[in-house]
């Protein structure tokens, strides 16, 4: 989801989906572990620090089962995220994480939706610390001079709304310091 925006999208990583433009067998990443690498278009504005002219290649990492049967409760996934530029085939951003499948009583299938649902009820916390960090972290991108990305369909909310009136100040900020002439922006030396 883009929270300002209140949108949802959902990518469908199978090897026959429609989303896909790329599935192949994945990097090893250690002996025992395969792996699938998924390479399609974004094709959804969340960040409005980043463009949409990106590729993401995305690889997901299952351990070999030497019995027929897998075990839950040992299962392990690895998961790595890129993000790469269309135009320079750059790589912009990459997070990775290896997570350890446990088995509940009411699935045997991984997480169920009643115990999702307690733990978001038992730490609220959690999501509302998660929420300020990423504000929190904006906010220094906006300060570094990372360009400010609109929505491109120029969709507008409320919440989006109140996020704009809140940085009418940060950008006159913004604007009137890069207005400041330090010397090292206008004209050239000629010799």
């Amino acid at each position: 989801s883009n929270t300002p925006w209140e949108e949802m999208s959902c990518y469908v990583l199978h090897p026959h989906s429609m989303d896909v433009d790329v599935v192949k067998t994945g990097r090893i990443k250690k002996e025992e572990w395969k792996s699938m690498n998924y390479i399609f278009p974004k094709k959804f504005h969340v960040s409005p620090f980043m463009e949409m002219d990106f590729l993401y290649d995305w690889t997901f990492w299952d351990p070999f089962t030497t019995t027929t049967t897998a075990t839950p409760n040992n299962s392990k996934v690895a998961v790595s995220t890129s993000m790469i530029s269309k135009s320079t085939n750059d790589l912009y951003f990459n997070a990775y994480f290896e997570i350890q499948r446990k088995n509940n009583n009411l699935s045997s299938s991984g997480i169920h939706p009643l115990t999702l649902a307690t733990q978001l009820i038992q730490y609220p916390l959690y999501c509302i610390i998660i929420q300020i960090w990423i504000h929190i972290e904006a906010f220094w991108l906006f300060v570094k001079g990372v360009p400010f990305i609109p929505h491109p369909e120029g969709s507008e909310t409320a919440a989006s709304k109140i996020i704009a009136s809140l940085m009418i100040p940060f950008f006159t900020l913004k604007e009137w310091l890069g207005g400041v002439d330090d010397g090292s922006s206008k004209g050239s030396k000629e010799d």
